[in-house]
């Protein structure tokens, strides 16, 4: 039996892999970053609910966010090691995963549009060149927090129309005080600008907020750009929520730069069950 995990900065996608049986279960992100090895065991024992104990698991392969230096990937060994008694462990990023889901052993220019963004080249065995990541404040162009940081900004500084606005307000109900204390003095900002996603993309469709996502996804489709001139690559795949939902905004953005989107997949943990079934 093995256990597949993919992990992003919100949630993490668990699937089972028992025989021709799947089972899939959530939990909350478990970025290393921001939880301790306790934490991941905690949401282990309150998500795992397989009819089968975690000890006869004999493989377990996690992709997550923030996995990607040694520190970080012994924080989530304990945890696992601690839950799945008798398997054989493999950690590596979140990038990684979405590489192995969407290329395989081919190599290409792999993404990650969610919360956060990533961009890399994947060589069909491993990431050979990654663009730094510089967070919500300095980077994350055309992820989630970046779409509700510049979503933000229109709203106080009076830009949107009225009846958005108004309906902004009835929805959520924060004062500019409380917005600005779950930036900056909350944990989680990034999951709390991406929170406003949904309600974006609701109102795609009206003028100012289709610039603004027009020139987002612009702002991340240079960012591929650097990545996929090095390697003379024209095409790019993406996974996560934002490029799943956002596929036509994404798709005309890299247009410009003359770059194909050739899949977008909102988890790629379907393709990874696929992938270490084969």
């Amino acid at each position: 039996m093995i256990v597949i995990a993919d992990s992003g900065s919100t949630k993490t996608d668990w699937c089972i892999v028992h025989k021709e049986a799947t089972y899939m279960f959530h939990t909350k992100g478990l970025n290393p970053y921001f939880v301790t090895s306790q934490d991941i065991v905690e949401e282990l024992q309150n998500g795992y609910s397989y009819k089968l104990p975690a000890s006869i698991v004999t493989e377990v392969y996690f992709y997550g966010a923030g996995c990607k230096s040694k520190e970080s990937q012994i924080i989530v060994r304990r945890a696992l090691e601690q839950f799945f008694t008798n398997a054989q462990i493999v950690i590596d990023s979140d990038l990684v995963g979405a590489a192995i889901a969407l290329y395989g052993n081919k190599p290409g220019v792999v993404a990650i549009l969610g919360t956060g963004m990533s961009i890399a080249y994947w060589n069909g065995n491993q990431i050979q060149d990654m663009m730094p990541s510089l967070g919500y404040i300095l980077g994350d162009e055309g992820s989630g927090a970046n779409i509700g940081k510049s979503f933000i900004q229109l709203l106080y500084y009076n830009k949107l129309s009225q009846s958005i606005s108004d309906e902004w307000n009835v929805t959520f109900q924060f004062t500019l005080a409380q917005v600005l204390e779950q930036i900056y003095k909350k944990p989680y900002p990034n999951r709390f600008l991406a929170s406003f996603v949904p309600f974006v993309y609701k109102h795609k469709n009206d003028r100012t907020i289709q610039a603004m996502l027009e020139q987002i996804f612009l702002d991340f489709a240079i960012q591929v750009e650097t990545i996929a001139n090095k390697y003379d690559c024209k095409s790019v795949s993406c996974v996560g929520s934002v490029a799943y939902f956002f596929k036509d905004f994404v798709y005309l953005a890299l247009q410009k730069k003359s770059i194909e989107l050739l899949h977008t997949e909102s988890s790629p943990i379907n393709l990874l069950v696929n992938y270490y079934r084969t």
